[in-house]
């Protein structure tokens, strides 16, 4: 847990330099060299933002997630899953949906697909795609 932490900082930290950065690289008024060497360092911080990212996934997977599933009833987490979609919104909570179809899938693991698809309605998952290209894309798109 204290590494959790110790990464979620460092990212938060990472996410204000690289926005400071891209402010300084989109400025027109800044010195040319600036501009370049803020692009660069934007190009760091990503890659670094993104080890931290999936070092922190994989550290969940392997450790949190295990734990919560042998303490916590499942009766329990999609009581508290429904309450997180609730809280989220309409807009985020499709998002959020999009972003577990697309995890599922990439990780290609058959058992979680089947899980996937008992867990979700059937219509929320007709709907998914489209909510991947109105809503999902444009987002992920604008973060590259």
């Amino acid at each position: 847990m204290d590494a959790l932490e110790s990464d979620r900082k460092t990212v938060a930290e990472l996410g204000t330099t690289i926005s400071e950065q891209a402010l300084l690289a989109c400025d027109t008024q800044a010195p040319s060299s600036s501009r370049i060497d803020a692009i660069a360092e934007v190009a760091n911080q990503s890659a670094e933002l993104q080890n931290i990212v999936q070092r922190m996934m994989s550290i969940e997977d392997k450790f949190l997630v295990p734990a919560i599933g042998a303490i916590v009833p499942t009766r329990e987490q999609k009581s508290f899953n429904n309450r997180v979609l609730r809280k989220l919104g309409l807009l985020d909570s499709r998002l959020h949906l999009v972003g577990m179809y697309e995890t599922v899938w990439e990780e290609n693991n058959s058992l979680e697909k089947e899980m996937f698809k008992q867990a979700i309605p059937g219509f929320t998952q007709q709907l998914i795609p489209r909510w991947k290209r109105k809503l999902y894309q444009p987002r992920t798109y604008m973060m590259e």
